[in-house]
């Protein structure tokens, strides 16, 4: 067809991430018998056509396959979710890989309200969660509209003052409490780390993940449009 123009040609390997490899090397085999295929019948065709032979890129390698897969690196790569220092299953997180990942995104909040209460006091929406003690409760601008997965109500933790502090009771739409008593020092305005580091602990992607039973991508693709997104240069 006159009208046609070949950049390139790919295809994607399902199961890179899970340790398949004997299925990801039929898979490539297969790509690459039938591109060489392809180009055998654009030989046969080139002559009449006047366009070349041969395919100008090949690539099947996405973030698991770029770092397991050398011979499926081809003429170029797609890495995706290794952008934002994540591996991309807990498999390649165990393996390593010989590469470094850092993450390279922070979500963040800041405290916006303290309440003190006694024993016995109900939090959030439907009352899941009843103080014990006395207890600081603080307040985040952020909920399942913002991405947060609701279902890390009384289970998730987040970062503040570099200590791990738990959530309590449902996440809400626009909010989500934490139990920060004990935390010394704590104002309104402070910051807390919902996704990320701070100081030496870390809340990674992965270990929010396999908390709200679901995936990497679905916790980082969830944050919505109207979470501001600041963009740093940092050197490591």
């Amino acid at each position: 067809m006159p009208g046609i123009e070949i950049h390139g040609i790919f295809s994607h390997m399902a199961n890179a991430d899970s340790g398949d490899m004997e299925y990801c090397s039929r898979q490539l085999e297969r790509f690459l018998s039938f591109t060489a295929r392809l180009e055998e019948k654009m030989v046969a065709i080139s002559e009449k056509s006047g366009k070349g032979m041969k395919i100008p890129l090949k690539h099947i390698a996405n973030s698991a396959t770029t770092l397991i897969m050398p011979e499926a690196r081809l003429d170029m790569v797609r890495p995706g979710i290794v952008l934002y220092g994540q591996y991309p299953s807990p498999w390649l997180a165990d393996r390593g890989c010989g590469v470094d990942l850092r993450e390279a995104m922070t979500l963040k909040a800041r405290i916006v309200n303290l309440l003190r209460v006694g024993p016995g006091a109900r939090v959030s929406y439907g009352g899941t969660f009843e103080t014990r003690r006395d207890t600081v409760i603080a307040t985040l601008p952020v909920g399942y509209a913002d991405g947060i997965p609701r279902s890390l109500s009384n289970r998730g933790e987040v970062l503040l003052k570099g200590r791990r502090v738990p959530m309590i009771g449902n996440i809400c739409m626009d909010q989500m409490m934490i139990d920060v008593t004990g935390i010394p020092d704590v104002s309104l305005e402070d910051e807390v780390v919902i996704l990320g580091r701070q100081a030496e602990e870390c809340i990674r992607v992965d270990d929010v993940a396999t908390l709200a039973g679901t995936i990497g991508y679905e916790i980082l693709t969830n944050i919505s449009e109207r979470v501001p997104r600041v963009y740093i240069n940092e050197e490591f």
